[in-house]
């Protein structure tokens, strides 16, 4: 017995040993509804005609879906335990809605999650390269969430807390300017322009299979090691 469970565990590691090395990635699912397009980024955004996302539904009350890839094991830079600070965190970000898509990743230049305790907010945002933001071609993507009180710490939410506690959308809230809010920031030829939707879902997809294969083999050595505790 003792000597299969040393071969299972020699095949996880020879299969998944350079995926842990690296951390252990999972994905955050968002959907909801565009609120609308704005100008940006002041204290007064406006909505603003864009015919070119018009023209590929990207409008009022038109479903969204999203996706954050972020690696779980991205150690916290900021010594407070009252502040997150995960720099590389953000593996991969992706934003649909209509004909729409915008992403940054995988690898993308910047892709950070921040957690500010006291005031209950989280923002995850990428970019796939430090040029300008632009809409079409390198756009800036941003998760800006404000929680009720006890919805955040300092750690990664790997299992995000229920929309339900999240504070409702508002284009002027006063810790992160717009929250709660899944955006797309860039320009099209002209003036920035912000993409923001309402987020109605927020969840993590089930397990991988890798991810199932691993809690097995730790369940049998677990297993193991009660049963030779035992006959000792």
């Amino acid at each position: 017995m003792e000597r299969r469970v040393v071969f299972i565990a020699a095949v996880v590691f020879v299969a998944f040993g350079s995926r842990f090395a690296n951390g252990y990635p999972f994905t955050w699912k968002l959907s909801g509804h565009v609120v609308d397009v704005y100008s940006c980024c002041d204290s007064s955004p406006t909505p603003v005609s864009d015919p070119a996302l018009a023209d590929l539904g990207v409008v009022a009350g038109a479903p969204f879906s999203a996706t954050i890839t972020l690696d779980s094991l991205t150690p916290d830079t900021d010594p407070s335990p009252s502040f997150g600070q995960y720099l590389g965190a953000v593996l991969e970000m992706a934003f649909t809605a209509g004909s729409f898509h915008a992403s940054a990743g995988p690898a993308p230049s910047s892709g950070d999650l921040v957690i500010n305790v006291g005031l209950q907010a989280l923002i995850a945002d990428a970019a796939q390269s430090d040029g300008a933001d632009t809409l079409f071609d390198n756009p800036l993507l941003a998760l800006q969430v404000v929680g009720a009180p006890g919805t955040f710490t300092q750690a990664i939410p790997v299992h995000p807390p229920p929309v339900s506690s999240l504070q409702p959308f508002n284009l002027h809230d006063p810790l992160l300017g717009i929250a709660s809010s899944f955006g797309v920031l860039g320009s099209d030829g002209g003036p920035l322009l912000q993409i923001q939707s309402q987020i109605e879902t927020w969840v993590v997809p089930e397990p991988e299979v890798d991810a199932v294969i691993v809690a097995l083999v730790l369940a049998v050595l677990a297993a193991r090691s009660r049963s030779t505790a035992a006959e000792a």
